[in-house]
């Protein structure tokens, strides 16, 4: 007996919203951290996003200001490994770190617990 169409589409609608859930997790507590240390963090809507998720701007006044990065923010177990932190670089993504007309910095936001 195999799962009929109905629950495989409920199976890719969980796995989504699981998903959407770590990517939105990740987002806030990035924003919460930058904020706090006083940065300015525009996201990105996920929508919208072609790998960057938020644009960070390093500092307000200053020699440092005008500095800007854009941020890829990762989440979950799945960039996880044995001795530290991946995130898997495809054909697509390289082209957007290569031709972004901001530098473009990988961050991966690390949950304890949880699931």
């Amino acid at each position: 007996m195999g799962l009929d169409r109905g629950d495989e589409r409920k199976n890719s609608a969980d796995a989504y919203m699981k998903t959407r859930r770590w990517a939105r997790r990740a987002v806030n507590n990035s924003r919460t951290f930058f904020e706090d240390n006083d940065l300015i963090f525009q996201e990105i809507d996920l929508w919208n996003d072609i790998g960057k998720d938020a644009v960070l701007d390093l500092a307000r006044s200053g020699d440092d200001a005008g500095l800007t990065v854009a941020l890829q923010i990762k989440g979950g177990r799945k960039y996880k490994k044995k001795n530290g932190h991946s995130i898997p670089i495809d054909d697509r993504l390289r082209k957007v770190s290569r031709f972004s007309s901001l530098f473009l910095t990988r961050t991966i936001w690390s949950f304890i617990g949880g699931t």
